[in-house]
């Protein structure tokens, strides 16, 4: 019998998350008031320590709100590394600032030091240093001391997922940025945070903030409804389709809110996405930190089976295996291949990304992107695939089988 195993879909949901989604449809009248968001402040404090935070809609509105927060100048520089998405450059257009774009390493697919080295100039106020897949950037300690003795401002994109441990323990003094995105290690479905030690900063942020509006309930209800539904598809994936008709159907009738807006696929900041963060996804989300352990030794667990099942040469190994990612990358020769071949299995492995500065099909140009500005990511993005942490190790198995049959593997 097939079973679904995406790296996309619904990949934090369970029946505790449907039930609680089910029972909040029911009581609207909780949806924006209580203190389920001062409760998942606390619960990120023990995370995070000493850290100030706000929470937004999304984490593009959060990483938004920091930068106008900043006062920075106009065509001032944001350092970014180019194998992101348009959540992180937008943000940084609608400040009227520069993205910079910076090529990765190809240990931990984050920003590399030589090509940051060669490209910093005086413009770049921002470095804003992306944890690919949730893991610890190969160079951060060293792009963290060059931002110290530059004055430049480091903000640690944190939205695929952390390690609570390392951040617990961690003392430099850097802003971070959450994403509580249904794709992301961490789901409220919708939502995003800032966390920063600057007191002075955490209060324009929050001026910003009080500004904002609430999302609308017919929205929210839609919101819920995915939590609910997902979980459902999952569980009806192989009763004749049913799972597959009813996520098709959900979909076309746009019963439930994209994760990417059409004015961001085409290169816009959707200022509609740029609200408070309600109560009632607070809610939802702290229905997920209570299962944060749980789910981060499992995410450990698989992340290490698949490194060892892959035979991939040690360095890997000892960078990949000991942390929870939210997705294990692998290169293959044959991408398109390998994708095509695993959803006709129902193996629906992710992409992240398929060009630089995803989605698939955003215009580059617009967004400040020359062809040629970072080879590397853009070599990356022919071959990279991702492979689901948050599976049973039977599922993870199948996933290993289906790579040994299949994929071209390029290490």
């Amino acid at each position: 019998m097939k079973v679904l195993i995406s790296a996309d879909y619904s990949i934090n949901e369970d029946r505790s998350d449907a039930i609680k989604s089910l029972k909040l449809i029911l009581k609207p009248w909780e949806w924006y008031k209580g203190k389920h968001t001062q409760k998942v402040k606390n619960q990120l404090k023990k995370f995070f320590p000493k850290h100030n935070i706000q929470l937004f809609l999304t984490g593009r509105s959060a990483l938004y709100n920091t930068l106008k927060g900043l006062k920075l100048k106009k065509n001032d520089g944001v350092a970014i590394t180019g194998f992101t998405c348009e959540a992180v450059v937008l943000p940084v257009l609608y400040n009227n600032l520069n993205p910079m774009y910076i090529d990765i390493e190809t240990k931990t697919y984050s920003m590399d030091l030589s090509d940051l080295k060669i490209k910093l100039n005086s413009k770049i106020k921002v470095i804003i240093l992306q944890h690919s897949f949730g893991l610890i950037p190969r160079f951060r300690n060293e792009i963290i001391e060059l931002a110290r003795r530059k004055k430049i401002i480091v903000i640690e994109d944190l939205a695929h997922g952390f390690s609570t441990k390392f951040f617990k323990e961690d003392t430099k003094n850097t802003i971070k940025l959450l994403s509580f995105g249904r794709s992301k290690a961490l789901s409220s479905v919708f939502g995003g945070a800032i966390l920063t030690k600057n007191y002075n900063l955490y209060t324009q942020i929050h001026s910003n903030y009080i500004k904002l509006k609430q999302p609308s309930r017919l929205w929210m209800f839609r919101v819920l409804l995915y939590k609910s539904v997902s979980v459902l598809n999952k569980a009806l994936y192989n009763k004749i389709s049913i799972g597959k008709f009813l996520h098709k159907v959900f979909n076309v009738l746009n019963l439930i809110p994209r994760e990417v807006s059409k004015l961001e696929k085409r290169g816009v900041f959707d200022m509609r996405m740029n609200k408070k963060y309600p109560d009632v996804l607070a809610q939802l989300l702290l229905t997920q930190l209570k299962k944060l352990k749980q789910t981060q030794l499992k995410r450990t667990s698989i992340v290490r089976y698949y490194s060892t099942s892959l035979k991939l040469y040690k360095e890997i190994i000892q960078t990949y295996e000991k942390q929870p990612l939210s997705r294990f990358p692998i290169l293959v020769q044959n991408k398109k291949e390998v994708l095509r071949l695993g959803s006709q299995r129902s193996i629906y492995l992710g992409k992240w990304y398929s060009q630089v500065i995803a989605p698939e099909g955003l215009n580059q140009y617009k967004l400040g992107y020359v062809k040629g500005f970072c080879p590397i990511s853009e070599k990356i993005c022919k071959k990279i695939i991702n492979l689901p942490t948050n599976i049973e190790i039977e599922n993870a198995k199948k996933v290993i089988k289906f790579i040994d049959r299949y994929a071209r593997i390029n290490y």
